[in-house]
């Protein structure tokens, strides 16, 4: 209760602040959107990847009012706030979507309150969702503070930029682990000036403290941001893995930029634990690529987008730990074992005379975890500690194809034995994004097209047991489920006026059901 009331009273702030200072610039907008479900749930372009505006089981729609005012600026300093808030017909009934207060100090940032997540590298409106920050769920009240957009390297005459933040941010009360924090921390390194620019880059997200059944989870924020164990968490596995639920991606890209055209190729790897965070290995088989094509001066084509996902290697089938009678054990734990023959002996019923450690693991791996290495079955998104993932307010914190148990419910009434929110993160995929003008009719149009391959999760494969071995026999994504996905948008600007018209048609087919919903919605915005 005290972020809501925090976050409600900022505007009022703002615009005290307002009154004394000097304004720069005023923009109002109202815009009304209704989605309409021929069946039992929106389609999935419809409900997804732009903030949670849309509940997704439903017909439903909402009215928006956005402000956004400069309050104050100097040669090296400005001010700025918005707010913008939506009533809605279904779920909750008012969502606050920005309630900010943004201090620019020369290019450095200081963000307060609820805020989009800034990708300036990053084809949002087209995409089928970045890994680590995107449209799909409501936004996070938190506090930002960095380098938002690239800036020089000093002594590199501009050939070398660099940008990073690091935010602090606190989720919804109605999750298993309420208020959980959220830690996120990226950084960035590109080249400029050059026929082709490079850049790398790093994020992090991190989930910890919070309240299960009223006991406070306690993580000492210095371990959850180096990724340290923490023998002080009280949280199950910190002492043994990093503190807080981690995930994150390394990020890298080529961009082209001549008078004609703007190119942009990116490739993303995530990682969920240590041992996918082995880069440069043959263990980390995931990934996210793009390339992304501004057309300068051209209007029936001006940007063409395409991406390809694959998360179903997630390190392996392998098990994570060495699990034998349903005992878990870490390397420290069988190295200690004083007596190697015996415990094959006892626990396999397998005869040996004198083995060395390395055999005794050999013999151990094979036995029990097919021959393959350990450190396996990563789930991104999932953490065991924090049981509603990387999830906010139902919806994915991330790429938008990644499920939760609510909207494979609502599609199919399969009811996941999971004990994870996120439901399916193993996925492949294929996606297409067109943006241009109609140019007789000047018409802008959107066109959205994804093929995907759905495998579910470790978890799920298992029978909700990550350290088994069992198959659920039963199981929805047993063979894999294949569904398409199809968004076309059209809107209009009204010659002499303020305001803008929107339709949307939507179409999804096959392994979730069929699904047809259109959109239709204004938009009037004073500047």
């Amino acid at each position: 209760m005290p972020s809501k009331v925090f976050i409600l009273i900022l505007p009022i702030f703002f615009y005290t602040v307002a009154v004394q200072g000097q304004a720069d610039s005023l923009r109002i907008m109202i815009e009304s959107k209704y989605a309409v479900a021929t069946g039992d749930a929106l389609p999935h372009w419809l409900a997804f990847n732009q903030f949670g505006f849309f509940e997704s089981g439903e017909s439903n729609g909402y009215l928006r009012a956005e402000i956004k005012k400069g309050l104050f600026k100097t040669k090296d300093f400005e001010m700025t706030t918005e707010v913008d808030f939506l009533g809605r017909t279904a779920g909750d009934h008012f969502l606050l979507h920005e309630a900010y207060l943004n201090l620019e100090w020369k290019q450095f940032d200081l963000q307060i309150g609820l805020n989009e997540p800034r990708n300036s590298d990053f084809p949002d409106d087209l995409s089928m969702g970045h890994l680590v920050t995107s449209r799909n769920a409501p936004t996070i009240p938190k506090i930002t503070a960095g380098f938002l957009e690239y800036v020089d390297v000093p002594l590199t005459k501009g050939f070398l930029q660099v940008k990073g933040v690091l935010a602090q941010g606190i989720l919804e009360e109605d999750r298993v682990v309420e208020r959980a924090l959220y830690h996120e921390k990226w950084a960035y390194l590109r080249t400029q000036k050059l026929p082709i620019n490079l850049y790398a880059g790093f994020a992090n997200v991190a989930l910890f403290g919070g309240e299960l059944n009223g006991v406070k989870q306690s993580n000492n924020y210095w371990d959850v941001f180096f990724g340290r164990r923490s023998s002080t968490s009280n949280v199950n596995g910190d002492s043994v893995n990093a503190a807080g639920a981690h995930y994150g991606i390394f990020d890298y890209g080529a961009q082209i930029e001549t008078d004609d055209i703007s190119i942009n190729v990116y490739y993303q790897q995530p990682w969920e634990d240590g041992t996918s965070l082995k880069n440069f290995s043959a263990i980390n088989k995931d990934y996210q690529i793009g390339i992304h094509l501004v057309l300068k001066g051209q209007q029936w084509v001006s940007e063409i987008l395409y991406e390809n996902l694959n998360s179903e290697h997630q390190s392996g089938e392998g098990l994570p730990d060495p699990y034998i009678n349903g005992v878990g054990y870490n390397f420290d734990d069988l190295r200690a074992i004083e007596n190697y023959d015996q415990f094959l002996e006892d626990e396999l019923g397998i005869t040996t005379s004198g083995v060395t450690f390395e055999e005794f693991i050999d013999i151990i791996r094979f036995e029990t975890n097919n021959n393959l290495e350990w450190g396996g079955r990563d789930s991104y998104y999932v953490n065991r500690g924090y049981p509603d993932g990387n999830t906010h307010k139902r919806f994915t914190i991330g790429n938008s194809l990644f499920l939760t148990s609510d909207r494979v419910f609502e599609m199919t009434g399969f009811q996941a034995l999971d004990a994870s929110r996120i439901v399916n993160n193993r996925i492949r995929a294929q996606h297409f994004g067109v943006k241009g003008n109609i140019v007789p009719w000047d018409v802008d149009y959107r066109l959205l097209v994804t093929f995907t391959h759905n495998s579910g999760t470790y978890a799920g494969k298992y029978g909700g047991n990550i350290n088994s071995w069992n198959l659920n026999r039963e199981y929805f994504f047993r063979d894999g489920v294949n569904s398409d996905y199809l968004r076309l948008d059209l809107s209009k600007e009204l010659e002499k006026t303020p305001m803008a018209l929107n339709l949307a048609l939507a179409f999804d087919q096959r392994g979730f059901g069929q699904y047809f919903g259109f959109l239709v919605g204004a938009k009037y915005t004073w500047r």
